[in-house]
């Protein structure tokens, strides 16, 4: 079953795995907004890394953040599930 990226389980699991959700970024993006202009420096460039780390693991890198964060999802939605 496919979760839309602004669902409730979806944000929950992508805050656990430690990144932004997707949803979020996105709207931000879009709005023109840096999506981490309200975080500490360290903590900005945690997230930032952590989001780097996931996509080198899944293999994403190439891909647009859409595409890439719902392959991300599926992959941890599927590693909750275990």
């Amino acid at each position: 079953m496919m979760q839309h990226s602004g669902s409730v389980e979806t944000i929950l699991i992508e805050l656990d795995a430690g990144i932004i959700p997707t949803a979020m970024f996105r709207h931000k993006i879009v709005c023109d907004a840096d999506p981490f202009k309200d975080m500490d420096l360290k903590d900005a460039r945690k997230l930032k890394r952590k989001w780097r780390k996931l996509k080198r693991k899944h293999n994403v890198q190439k891909l647009k953040l859409s595409r890439a964060g719902s392959i991300i999802r599926s992959h941890l939605r599927n590693k909750e599930k275990k």
